[in-house]
C-alpha cells in the first residue's frame, strides 16, 4: 500500500511515498481532500459535502460535481490498478479515507505533538512542543480560498483560528520553559515563530525583546521595537504600551557598545539531550512530594555518584510540580571548600529571597538570618559578626519561623507549599545537616519539601549524613537511588535526538558512555564539536556519514573526554575558561575581566561561547519559570553578565586539575590580586593555593575571629590551624622567624581561647 503524507499548515502539499502530486484540476477537489483529511476518523456523507462545496447549484449538479471531483482527487492521488482506490472508500451515500491507509497528516500530527507536550498536571515536555513548531509551519491552508462557498469558508476559518491559538500557546510555553532553563537561542527562535505568527501582538514582541536583552542581543532587542512601532503605526495608526516603552527604556539606558570576539566565532550550539530512563524514580519522588503536602515536612534524598544526572532529576521534578500550583522553591548548595562552611546551603537560599516580597511575618526572620549566615558563595561568616548571645540554636529558630510563614501566609490566605531544593550535600558540614534534621522534627504537619542530592560514594563513612538516613525507617525520609543508564534509555536518547534509530550511533553511545548520563553528553557534545553529529532542523541531529563513526579516536576517561573537548575551544575562550575555574565553581563575570584584564566584550562574548558550548550556564540563585522585573536590568546588561557555573563540578574538576601546576598558582594569585573587595576567606584561599601564604595569614586570622565571635568554634580552629600552617610556609625554617612573631602570638591567643573550658 503506498504511503500518503498530507501537508496542510503554510499551504497545501500531497506526496504519495514521497514524491509530490500536482494533478488537483481545481480548488474544491482540494477542499475536498482537506475536509476528508481532517475528518479521517469518520465517514461524511455525499449529500454534506455536495451542499458545503457547491452551495448555488441544485441537488443534482452538486453531486455530479461531487463524482467528478472524487474521480480527479483518485487520479491525483495516483490512479493505477485500485492502489489509490484502496486509501479511499466510496459508496452511494458516504466518502471517507480508508482506515488501513498508510496516511500521514500534519494538522494530526501537530495536535497529537502539542497534546503530549502539555500532558496532564501541568508538566511540559520540550521536546514534543519543538516537534509541534517544526510541523506549524504556518495558518491552516494559508491562503487558501473558495469561491461561493461559504459554509466551506467559514469552516475554514474556524480550523485556521482554532489551530492557530493552539500554536500559539505551544510557542509561548515552549519559548517560556527553554528561557528559564537558558537555551535563549531555542528560546528566541520560537518566539520570532510566535511574533511571525501574531505580528500585532506586543505580549509576543515583549517577550521577543526580553530574550534578545536576555542573550546580550541589546541592539536586536532595540530594533525589534523599532519594527513593532512602524508597524502599529502603519496598520493601526497607534503608538505601542506603555508597558512596552517601558521595557524599550530600560534595554535602551543599559547598552553599551559591543566587542568583537578576535578569533574564531562560537559556533552552534549543542543537542539538548533529553532525560530518560528514570520514570519510576520519577514517580517515587512526586509521590514523596504528594506525601509532604497531605501529611506534612518529608525529605527526598537522591543519591548516587558523580554524572549520574542527581541535580538535572531534582530540578526536573521541580519543574513539574511547580507548573501545576503555587509553591514557593528556596534554593541551596554545598561547595568544596578547605573547611566546611556552617549552614552553607540554607544560607544561600535565604540570602537569595531576602530582596523578594514575602509575608510580613516571614520578613524579620530573614533579615535576622540574613545577618547571621555568610553570604552567598563566600567560605566564612559576614564581616559584621553577629553577637555571642546568637548561637547556632538561634539559626535553627529562625530558619523553623521563616519556613512556618512561608507555608502560613496572613490574611486569611489558604497555606502555601514550600520546596527547599539542597544540592551536594556530601559537602555539608555537620550544622547544616544537624539543621536538616531538626527541620523534619519541627515542621510536622506543614507542607515543607525538603529535596536533597548528594554524591555517597564521594562521602566518608563517618559523613553526618549517614546516621540520618540509617535512620530513615518510620520517619519522613525518601530515599531514591539512581543508578546507571541502560542500552534501552541511550536508545531513547538517540531517537530523541536523530528522529530514528540510529543503532549505530547508539552502540557507540552505550559502549563508551559506560552509561553515566554525563559521560554520554560529553560524547554527544565532542561528536558535535568534531562536526561528526551536525544539525539537520530545530532540535534534530544526525550523523555526518554512514562511517563517521568507525575509528573515532574516544578518550578512555570522563576527564579526558572534557579535556578533549576544551581543545576545541578558541585560544582567548580556553584561556578565560581556565582562570574562570580557579576562581570556583560559580564566577561572577565582572571579577573574570578584572582577573583576565579583558576588554569587557571579549569576555562576555567568550563566555557566551562556553555557554553555548555547554561548559558553564547561568547561575540563579531563585527558582522562578517566568523573567523577574528584577532581572531586567542585569539582563540589560547582557545575560553574560552576572554570575555562571559550571555546568558539573566534574567539568570544573576536570578543567582545574587539568592545569600545570606553575600556571594554576600564577592564576590563583591573579584571582586574589582582584578580590580585595569580596570576602576574606576567598581570597585567603587563593593566597594559599598560589604559594604566597605569608598574604592569607591575616585574613584567615579575621576570619577565625569572625567564627569565634559567634561560639563556632570548630570554624574559627579550622580557620586557626590553615593559619599556623600558612605561617610555617612562609617562615620557612628559623631564619626570619622573628618578623611573624606577632602573627604566631596572635594564632596560638586565639587558639588557647577557643579551646579554654
Amino acid at each position: 500500500m503506498p504511503r500518503f503524507e498530507i501537508r496542510l499548515l503554510g499551504g497545501f502539499q500531497v506526496l504519495r511515498d514521497g514524491a509530490p502530486r500536482e494533478r488537483f484540476e481545481s480548488q474544491r477537489v482540494r477542499a475536498l481532500l482537506a475536509y476528508l483529511a481532517r475528518h479521517r476518523d469518520r465517514q461524511i456523507a455525499r449529500a454534506l459535502l455536495a451542499g458545503l462545496l457547491w452551495p448555488d447549484e441544485s441537488t443534482a449538479t452538486a453531486r455530479h460535481n461531487l463524482r467528478q471531483a472524487i474521480y480527479n482527487l483518485r487520479l491525483a492521488l495516483g490512479a493505477g490498478r485500485g492502489s489509490a482506490s484502496t486509501a479511499l472508500i466510496a459508496d452511494h451515500q458516504a466518502l471517507r479515507f480508508a482506515p488501513e491507509a498508510d496516511l500521514w497528516f500534519d494538522v494530526d500530527a501537530f495536535e497529537r505533538a502539542v497534546a503530549a507536550g502539555l500532558e496532564a498536571e501541568g508538566s511540559v515536555r520540550v521536546r514534543e512542543l519543538a516537534r509541534a513548531a517544526e510541523l506549524y509551519r504556518g495558518d491552516f491552508l494559508v491562503g487558501f480560498h473558495l469561491e461561493a462557498s461559504e459554509g466551506f469558508e467559514e469552516w475554514l476559518s474556524a480550523e485556521r483560528e482554532r489551530l492557530r491559538e493552539t500554536a500559539t500557546q505551544a510557542l509561548q510555553v515552549l519559548s517560556t520553559t527553554l528561557a528559564a532553563r537558558g537555551e535563549h537561542r531555542y528560546a528566541i527562535r520560537h518566539a520570532r515563530q510566535l511574533v511571525e505568527l501574531d505580528p500585532l501582538s506586543e505580549e509576543a514582541h515583549q517577550a521577543l525583546m526580553r530574550l534578545y536583552a536576555q542573550s546580550g542581543q541589546r541592539e536586536r532587542a532595540l530594533a525589534q521595537f523599532q519594527d513593532l512601532n512602524e508597524l502599529l503605526q502603519r496598520e493601526l495608526g497607534i503608538q505601542p504600551l506603555a508597558e512596552t516603552r517601558e521595557l524599550w527604556r530600560s534595554i535602551l539606558d543599559q547598552r553599551r557598545p559591543a566587542a568583537a570576539l578576535p578569533e574564531e566565532s562560537a559556533g552552534p550550539s549543542g543537542p539538548l539531550v533529553p532525560l530518560v530512563g528514570r520514570a519510576e524514580v520519577t514517580r517515587r519522588l512526586r509521590a514523596s512530594f504528594d506525601l509532604a503536602l497531605g501529611d506534612g515536612v518529608r525529605l527526598a534524598l537522591i543519591e548516587g555518584e558523580a554524572g549520574v544526572g542527581k541535580t538535572r532529576l531534582a530540578k526536573t521534578c521541580l519543574d513539574e510540580v511547580t507548573s501545576g500550583r503555587r509553591i514557593r522553591v528556596l534554593l541551596g548548595r554545598c561547595y568544596p571548600s578547605p573547611q566546611p562552611v556552617a549552614f552553607q546551603p540554607f544560607a544561600d537560599a535565604v540570602h537569595a529571597i531576602a530582596g523578594e516580597e514575602l509575608p510580613r511575618a516571614a520578613r524579620a526572620p530573614v533579615g535576622d538570618l540574613a545577618g547571621l549566615l555568610p553570604a552567598p558563595g563566600s567560605t566564612g561568616w559576614p564581616a559584621a559578626p553577629p553577637a555571642r548571645s546568637a548561637p547556632a540554636e538561634r539559626v535553627f529558630a529562625l530558619v523553623v519561623r521563616l519556613l512556618e510563614a512561608l507555608c502560613r501566609p496572613a490574611g486569611g490566605r489558604p497555606v502555601e507549599p514550600v520546596a527547599l531544593f539542597l544540592d551536594d550535600l556530601q559537602w555539608a558540614d555537620g550544622s547544616t545537616l544537624a539543621l536538616l534534621d531538626h527541620l523534619l522534627r519541627e515542621l510536622a504537619g506543614l507542607p515543607v519539601w525538603l529535596l536533597a542530592t548528594w554524591e555517597d560514594g564521594a562521602a566518608g563513612r563517618d559523613h553526618p549524613l549517614r546516621p540520618l538516613v540509617a535512620g530513615a525507617t518510620g520517619r519522613p525520609v525518601d530515599t531514591v537511588r539512581l543508578g546507571r543508564l541502560g542500552g534501552d534509555a541511550v536508545t531513547e536518547i538517540v531517537a530523541a535526538l536523530t528522529g530514528d534509530d540510529d543503532a549505530r550511533l547508539a552502540a557507540f553511545l552505550t559502549r563508551h558512555g559506560e552509561g553515566l548520563p554525563l559521560q554520554v553528553v560529553e560524547l554527544i557534545n565532542l561528536l558535535c564539536d568534531d562536526g561528526v553529529l551536525q544539525p539537520l532542523a530545530p532540535l534534530r541531529w544526525g550523523v555526518a556519514a554512514a562511517d563517521a563513526l568507525d575509528g573515532l579516536a574516544v578518550p578512555g576517561t570522563l576527564d579526558a573526554l572534557i579535556l578533549s573537548r576544551l581543545a576545541h575551544l578558541p585560544t582567548s575562550v580556553r584561556r578565560l575558561l581556565s582562570l574562570a575555574a580557579v576562581i570556583g565553581r560559580t564566577f561572577d563575570v565582572g571579577l573574570l575581566q578584572r582577573a583576565a584584564t579583558e576588554h569587557p566584550g571579549v569576555v562576555e562574548i567568550a563566555v557566551q561561547v562556553m555557554r553555548e558550548r555547554w561548559f558553564v550556564r547561568p547561575f540563579r540563585r531563585l527558582w522562578a519559570g517566568h523573567p523577574r522585573g528584577s532581572e531586567l536590568t542585569l539582563w540589560g546588561r547582557g545575560v553574560r553578565r552576572g554570575s555562571f557555573e559550571f555546568s558539573h563540578h566534574r567539568i570544573h574538576e576536570a578543567i582545574y586539575q587539568g592545569l600545570e601546576p606553575s600556571r594554576r598558582r600564577r592564576l590563583h594569585l591573579r584571582a586574589a590580586d582582584v578580590m580585595h573587595e569580596e570576602s576574606a576567606e576567598s581570597t585567603a584561599y587563593h593566597w594559599e593555593q598560589g604559594g604566597e601564604p605569608e598574604r592569607a595569614i591575616p585574613l584567615l586570622l579575621t576570619a577565625a575571629r569572625r567564627a569565634a565571635a559567634r561560639d563556632d568554634r570548630s570554624s574559627a580552629l579550622g580557620y586557626c590551624r590553615r593559619a599556623q600552617d600558612a605561617l610555617e610556609q612562609a617562615v620557612g625554617g628559623a631564619a626570619g622567624a622573628g618578623g611573624w612573631r606577632d602573627q604566631r602570638r596572635a594564632i596560638e591567643d586565639l587558639r588557647r581561647r577557643l579551646t579554654a573550658p
